[in-house]
């Protein structure tokens, strides 16, 4: 299993679109060296609907979702990260079906 230690990545708070493009290539290197990979979010206090979309919501349509809960793990979210993941997820859901209904 690789590990990500964001906060090494970002700072406290992830919001900024190329932080969210250096968050996802590692993401993705990881899972290309690994089976599985701990997303570790110790130290982030915060992280926007953007770029939760831009990272999580654009991995889990590549991934599908069986890939993505299987090997994506995510450590130390508070509450509130996790819903904005899951928000981030929904946006990219929604706009993917936008897309092929237009």
């Amino acid at each position: 299993m690789k590990k990500i230690l964001l906060h090494s990545l970002s700072g406290a708070i992830i919001s900024e679109h190329s932080i969210g493009e250096i968050i996802t290539q590692q993401i993705k290197a990881a899972l290309a060296e690994a089976q599985f990979v701990e997303i570790d979010f110790a130290g982030i206090k915060a992280i926007t609907t953007f770029t939760s979309k831009q990272i999580f919501g654009n991995l889990y349509l590549s991934m599908g979702n069986n890939d993505f809960f299987k090997k994506l793990y995510i450590k130390n979210a508070t509450d509130t990260i996790k819903r904005t993941i899951k928000s981030g997820v929904q946006d990219a859901l929604e706009e993917k079906e936008h897309i092929n209904c237009a």
